[in-house]
């Protein structure tokens, strides 16, 4: 069960802005499966939503969340940031020790 708490629509960026809250039995669902439920209770299309918030409430079998649904697949990939970030790399270790640079006697490894 989905409550909507704000809906605003923001013209200037495209999309809606939308704040909820969800009573639940069992675990706490996906964001999956808010999405589709956030969609058609909205009437939205579930692949221009965006769930980007969705926070337990202590000591209940409830959640609160924000979400943004946009009118257009550019303007959510614009303003959206990409999924699945890959922080630093790791580099193989030869590159690491060159990287380092000489040790206090002079030598590199």
């Amino acid at each position: 069960m989905i409550e909507i708490s704000e809906n605003i629509e923001e013209k200037l960026f495209g999309r809606r802005r939308i704040s909820f809250a969800a009573g639940f039995s069992g675990a706490t669902p996906s964001k999956d499966e808010i999405r589709t439920e956030l969609s058609k209770k909205l009437n939205l299309a579930p692949d221009l939503t965006v769930i980007t918030n969705v926070t337990q409430v202590y000591g209940q079998r409830a959640c609160k969340g924000s979400a943004r649904s946009y009118s257009s697949r550019e303007l959510m990939e614009r303003f959206e940031p990409k999924e699945g970030k890959k922080g630093v790399q790791a580099r193989p270790a030869e590159e690491k020790k060159a990287a380092a640079g000489p040790k206090k006697d002079g030598k590199v490894e």
